[in-house]
């Protein structure tokens, strides 16, 4: 198994039949998984051959803006595995309309010559909705075509709305390629039960997304409370709902800073927005974190916002539970299956910048009732998005449609 670097070296390998070595090492045995000594003598029990997974989706480099990408990061980062060996090709990268392109069309060639070389047994495939699901719907039609059993993964992204939008003959195409997939893994039960208009081959698999936990979660509690917020923002994300409400909080909490970590648009919208506000040294732009930085931040963080108003559970979210950060969300669809009002968070009203200050206001004002949210989030999260979880019960998907 590998990351998502060197879709070119993906290409040559899946195209001449071999596998790197530091894809064999993650499948636990000592050589290629493609070279299968059988035994000698007649009789005897053939050993399993390690099958060849190719898991396609944006570039897993992309994890640090959130999304699709993070949760294929932890997929790879956690496989252990051995029947499978897992590797990525990368359909889609972060960069200009040109680089876009080029890697659109080196992951069609590594994976037509994946699929004419016939070392390609099992297609995961990671799609959401509009630019995505048409690129993708390509690949699963000929991975049909060569007979390569195709599992999707399904990613909200409002795919409900993107279909719904859709005129009949185009509807119909969708239908056509949902149903070519052997099995269609959705994050939630509201997400199965519509789904299940569309697509009739099999039952869809409930799978949440993974989320590596931390062994051991220790908080800072010295210095001022830490309002953190991070991911691909913008208004769909509440982002400037924070922004309303950071006034009345400070006026509680004179010295609370509010954290908030994006791309380049949404820092430059935000210091347009504040420049001119007395508090605006009460905001500290992080841009994207990963890695230790990310880490820190969670564990510096009081309380974690996502005034979202669009459906989708970020990983964002659940990565601060899984560190036991409380979190403020709102009623959309996904977040709920996660954050329940004054179990595991605290859940506002989309849009009103107030009560977000309000809710703030009450986890700052009583730090062992923040405590008592966050390890609650924290216990969910281990118990239905630990990642160890996941990938058993994604290996079952896999070990059903091989056959």
């Amino acid at each position: 198994m590998t990351g998502s670097k060197g879709i070119d070296r993906g290409a040559e390998d899946m195209i001449s039949g071999r596998w790197n070595r530091s894809r064999t090492r993650r499948t636990g045995e000592g050589e290629s998984p493609l070279k299968v000594a059988w035994p000698a003598v007649v009789g005897k029990e053939q050993p399993t051959r390690t099958r060849r997974v190719a898991m396609v989706g944006p570039s897993a480099d992309m994890a640090k803006l959130g999304g699709v990408a993070a949760v294929e990061r932890v997929l790879l980062d956690e496989w252990r595995v051995s029947r499978y060996a897992l590797d990525h090709v990368a359909t889609h990268e972060d960069a200009g309309p040109g680089r876009r392109l080029a890697v659109a069309l080196r992951a069609g060639r590594a994976l037509f010559g994946g699929f004419l070389a016939r070392s390609i047994d099992l297609l995961h495939l990671h799609f959401v909705s509009r630019g995505s699901f048409w690129r993708k719907s390509g690949i699963v039609l000929l991975a049909r075509l060569f007979g390569v059993p195709v599992v999707g993964h399904l990613h909200p992204c409002d795919f409900q709305g993107f279909y719904e939008g859709l005129g009949p003959l185009r509807r119909a195409y969708v239908r056509m390629v949902l149903n070519s997939f052997d099995r269609i893994i959705v994050l939630t039960d509201e997400w199965r039960n519509w789904l299940v208009r569309l697509y009739r081959r099999s039952e869809p698999v409930i799978l949440p997304d993974p989320v590596a936990v931390p062994a051991m979660v220790r908080r800072e509690r010295q210095g001022p409370p830490v309002l953190l917020t991070y991911g691909r923002f913008g208004a769909n994300k509440g982002t400037y709902d924070i922004l309303r409400a950071i006034p009345t909080v400070l006026e509680r909490f004179p010295d609370a800073q509010f954290w908030i970590g994006g791309d380049s648009e949404v820092d430059a919208r935000v210091r347009e927005m504040i420049k001119d506000e007395s508090w605006a040294g009460r905001v500290r732009l992080i841009g994207w974190v990963s890695g230790t930085e990310k880490e820190a931040a969670l564990v510096a963080a009081h309380a974690f916002l996502m005034p979202a108003h669009g459906n989708g559970l970020p990983m964002a979210v659940l990565e601060a539970m899984a560190w036991g950060v409380p979190v403020v969300a709102t009623p959309v669809r996904g977040l709920t299956s996660a954050v329940v009002d004054g179990e595991t968070g605290l859940v506002v009203p989309v849009g009103d910048s107030q009560a977000l200050a309000g809710a703030i206001v009450r986890l700052l004002k009583d730090p062992d009732r923040a405590e008592t949210l966050g390890m609650a989030g924290r216990q969910m999260i281990a118990e239905r998005h630990e990642a160890g979880l996941i990938l058993e019960r994604l290996e079952v998907v896999y070990d059903e449609v091989a056959g």
